[in-house]
């Protein structure tokens, strides 16, 4: 840190250390090859500007260091003692300090003691040495983040065969998800399978012990090992059986329904029975879809039972909104874009849409968790018109009731009806009039021909009958009805301004088979689901021509003839993917594959054009 002057030429290195720190500094300094000057201070710093030190012991290279503890600083010089050298051989000595201690500087530039060394035993005359030990310690493997449950349903969706992944980064969240569930799954198994051993008093298998419930005394160094099981795949019937519920007015086909806890649709409904088809669910997809079905038929049960008796049941309505509430804390609101294309493949699931609106960019509930919609909890007693009265029938019946208008505003029916000619028809095939809004709907090619038959069949029932039947006046309304529907009938469209273009909605599937059998020259079946939106295809055999003439092969994927066909039908083009090289980590860069894209396109092309062309061909 210093040095000083010993002459003109000759100078003195100097350094300092808190005295405390003696025994830490005096082995370096000896071993070093420095001979040391220990001094003690004969005056008070405070008293003088220089006080005057004395040394009191020498120490240098081949001598024992010797430290002694030092008194106290005293006004009056001590005795002077002579220097005394000691000899060591340039190591440190710790026969007179038998507990050292080690010090380090703190982060204020403080010394401070970090710790006592433990003095080792020595081992006895004639002991074996001890054989050195390797101890052996997993190496800590990096593991991702566990992926949240929406992370799980959505990247756990993706797969090679009709849902790739878009991109690398899909790619990879898609390996990691479903190694994730791979992992819940076995560790599901294991639980069951030990609770299951545990039942049964077999052998347990926890952290690598092995553990045996016995019976009788215990006999140390004797107990069994035996090797855990592994539990045996279990086996779920998915074959389509009879639905073992009753059916319920909510049932179509279509419709999704909970039975044996699966998750299925219905089939061939009928009063008496219905199909019940399984779905293979994942148990998180399947816990979701369970959930929703309890919400849909609570939701079908309240508004069912309000609208025929008129009575609010606050029972039902609580439970809906238990069921919506703990549906939407888990997996978000029913329109959210991750639940909705799950939901239509309920046939009832429009309805289960709108149990919620929008309002300031968020979803909230209907009115329907709060109060009756089915029926007006004001009760109406009287109007001053036949469209009052008829705007009172339809809120509170949800029809036409003549009986009900003509207490309200004080009229017989038949002036009733007169009075609301052009507003109500009367529909023979409902025994009932309806309003024009829903009778002048739908197919009225199709309710025009049923009303004209149903007036054929009853005029030929009367005909030669010698007294008044009554019908007469409902084949006289139903003209009436069928005369509104004969003007409603659209224009004939002919052939040649039809626009075909493959993949539309409203050509039967039926044709579209038709073709894509004569084009691949093997059966094709295709359906269309109305609720996904989504057309499916599938061949009973592939030949050479899905094969390889309306084949496109990829970098990473082959596209065949039926993959290009589900492209052709939903007027869309594969993103083909091709290896650019690598990155830093070894992974492939991705890059769109243009020629193979274009390929692709042309052969699509080629499957949308020729039905046009099929098409007119077996046109008469």
């Amino acid at each position: 840190l210093t040095r000083r002057q010993t002459g003109i030429d000759s100078r003195i290195e100097l350094a300092g250390f808190p005295h405390h720190a003696l025994d830490t500094y005096l082995p370096k300094l000896v071993r070093a090859g420095k001979r040391v000057a220990i001094c003690e201070q004969l005056e008070d710093p405070k008293l003088t500007k220089t006080p005057k030190q004395k040394v009191v012991e020498t120490v240098t290279p081949n001598q024992p260091p010797k430290v002694e503890t030092k008194p106290e600083p005293k006004s009056e010089p001590p005795k002077s003692e002579p220097a005394k050298e000691i000899e060591t051989d340039g190591s440190p000595d710790y026969t007179d300090n038998p507990d050292p201690r080690l010090f380090a500087y703190n982060l204020f530039g403080e010394l401070e003691p970090i710790g006592k060394p433990s003095r080792q035993p020595k081992p006895a005359e004639g002991a074996p040495k001890p054989k050195p030990s390797v101890e052996v310690k997993d190496i800590p493997i990096k593991k991702f983040r566990p992926l949240s449950e929406k992370e799980l349903e959505f990247y756990g969706s993706l797969n090679w065969e009709d849902n790739p992944p878009i991109n690398g980064f899909y790619e990879t969240m898609m390996s990691i998800a479903h190694r994730q569930l791979e992992e819940m799954r076995l560790e599901r198994e294991a639980e069951e399978a030990a609770k299951q051993a545990a039942a049964n008093g077999e052998t347990i298998q926890e952290g690598g012990t092995v553990i045996e419930k016995t019976e009788g005394d215990f006999v140390p160094g004797r107990q069994p090992r035996m090797a855990a099981q592994k539990p045996e795949p279990v086996t779920v019937d998915m074959s389509p059986r009879p639905f073992s519920e009753d059916i319920q007015f909510f049932h179509h086909n279509g419709s999704m329904v909970v039975q044996d806890d699966m998750v299925g649709f219905l089939s061939e409904v009928r009063k008496n029975g219905a199909t019940f088809n399984p779905l293979s669910l994942k148990p998180e997809q399947a816990k979701r879809a369970m959930l929703y079905v309890t919400l849909s038929e609570t939701y079908q049960q309240l508004y069912n039972y309000e609208a025929e008796t008129h009575e609010p049941s606050e029972h039902l309505r609580e439970h809906l909104n238990q069921y919506y509430d703990e549906f939407v804390e888990k997996y978000g609101n029913l329109n959210e874009k991750q639940n909705v294309k799950f939901i239509l493949m309920d046939a009832n699931g429009r309805d289960a849409l709108a149990l919620e609106r929008g309002e300031n960019g968020q979803f909230v509930k209907a009115d329907i968790f709060d109060h009756p919609v089915s029926f007006a909890l004001d009760e109406v007693t009287s109007v001053d018109t036949p469209m009052e009265a008829l705007s009172a029938s339809l809120n509170k019946y949800g029809e036409v009731n003549l009986e009900y208008m003509s207490g309200l505003v004080d009229m017989d029916e038949d002036t009733l009806t007169q009075n609301l000619e052009g507003h109500i028809y009367y529909n023979p095939l409902v025994e009932n009039y309806e309003i024009k809004d829903r009778f002048i709907a739908g197919n009225v090619v199709a309710k025009a021909n049923d009303v004209r038959a149903w007036i054929d069949r009853e005029e030929e029932r009367i005909k030669g009958f010698p007294g008044y039947d009554g019908v007469e006046p409902f084949i006289a309304m139903s003209k009436d009805s069928l005369k509104a529907l004969e003007e409603a009938r659209p224009r004939r469209i002919e052939f040649d301004e039809l626009d075909f273009n493959f993949g539309e909605r409203w050509i039967p599937t039926g044709i579209y088979s038709a073709y894509m059998s004569y084009l691949f020259h093997t059966d094709v079946k295709i359906a269309y689901s109305s609720s996904m939106d989504e057309y499916s295809a599938e061949a009973s055999r592939k030949n050479m021509t899905i094969w390889e003439e309306f084949c496109v092969r990829g970098y990473y994927r082959t596209y065949d003839g039926m993959n290009l066909l589900k492209h052709a039908l939903h007027n869309t083009v594969p993103d083909i993917k091709k290896s650019a090289g690598k990155d830093d980590n070894g992974n492939d860069i991705k890059v769109p594959d243009n020629e193979a894209i274009q390929l692709a396109n042309t052969k699509i092309d080629e499957i949308r054009n020729g039905f046009s062309e099929w098409l007119e061909a077996q046109s008469p």
